[in-house]
């Protein structure tokens, strides 16, 4: 019967083979009962690390020997897979002394993704004002309500005195990040406005979606990049990259002013009820005891 192991439970059985290899061959060290605050350390610690990186054998991730130097493993291969619509495919190999190695028809391939990028203006759609609504109660004489949102530190108009054209009109963290992308991938962009002003949601009554989400999914943009929320329903329908902010959210409460200590808070664990039933019962065994006694 073949059983599948995973590479952690593997590791975890070489790690602990190697350190019985070594307590085996340590005839001469003796242990000893040690204190936890001595500083000093036990004696024979380096002869018992000098042991191990000497240790060698053929485990279940494959041969394992150690640097004498520094402790690291050597002399291992690691295997680079890429996931492809057919499934999982090998494209090259990894080893500490030669590093990253990369199939000779792979290499063709990532040299043509790379050239078509560079060829290519991709379309980015972002966005700078949101509008948000909301209901008035009916005894007012309107109805809606607006409030514009800028955008900001994300995508801004670019402050000059001079008329800006073209990318050159935005700025903040969105455009630098996006600027940072093209010239690491080698494409050239066109940041261009969200035509309705929105992130992106799907309407209950109809099912469409709007915003950036829908010129994804139409093909007028080529990116989004603006600090759109990951979540289930987009999806759906759009891919997202590694988010590159995370927001901590949590609930705040009052911090409850220090009191000194009362006479009788050593009363405040329990409540009145369960001291009442302590007290209870112990007239009552105090009783059954006199009467028993007597």
């Amino acid at each position: 019967m073949v059983m599948s192991l995973q590479t952690d439970a593997a590791l975890m059985y070489d790690a602990v083979h190697v350190v019985a290899v070594a307590v085996q061959q340590s005839q001469q060290i003796t242990v000893s009962s040690l204190q936890c605050n001595r500083h000093k350390p036990w004696r024979f610690g380096n002869r018992f690390m000098a042991l191990i990186k000497e240790a060698h054998w053929e485990g279940l991730t494959g041969r394992i020997t150690f640097n004498k130097t520094n402790g690291l493993r050597t002399d291992f291969d690691l295997d680079v897979i890429s996931l492809k619509e057919e499934g999982l495919e090998k494209i090259g190999t990894w080893d500490p002394p030669s590093g990253l190695n990369i199939t000779e028809n792979q290499k063709g391939k990532l040299t043509n993704v790379n050239d078509s990028m560079s060829n290519r203006t991709l379309v980015v759609s972002t966005i700078l004002v949101q509008f948000y609504t909301t209901t008035i109660p009916p005894h007012h004489d309107h109805l809606l309500f607006f409030i514009v949102l800028q955008e900001e530190p994300y995508v801004m108009f670019k402050k000059s005195d001079k008329p800006l054209y073209g990318n050159d009109r935005f700025e903040g963290y969105c455009i630098d990040l996006l600027r940072e992308l093209a010239q690491i991938l080698g494409f050239n962009y066109e940041v261009q406005l969200v035509e309705d002003g929105k992130y992106g949601a799907q309407e209950e009554t109809t099912g469409q979606w709007n915003g950036m989400v829908r010129e994804l999914m139409d093909h007028k943009a080529d990116l989004a990049v603006a600090p759109l929320a990951i979540t289930y329903v987009r999806e759906k329908v759009i891919d997202f990259s590694k988010p590159f902010m995370t927001l901590g959210i949590s609930i705040l409460y009052r911090k409850p002013n220090g009191t000194n200590p009362g006479v009788f808070s050593f009363l405040n664990p329990l409540s009145p009820d369960i001291w009442m039933y302590i007290l209870l019962a112990y007239l009552g065994v105090s009783c059954v005891l006199f009467v028993i006694a007597r």
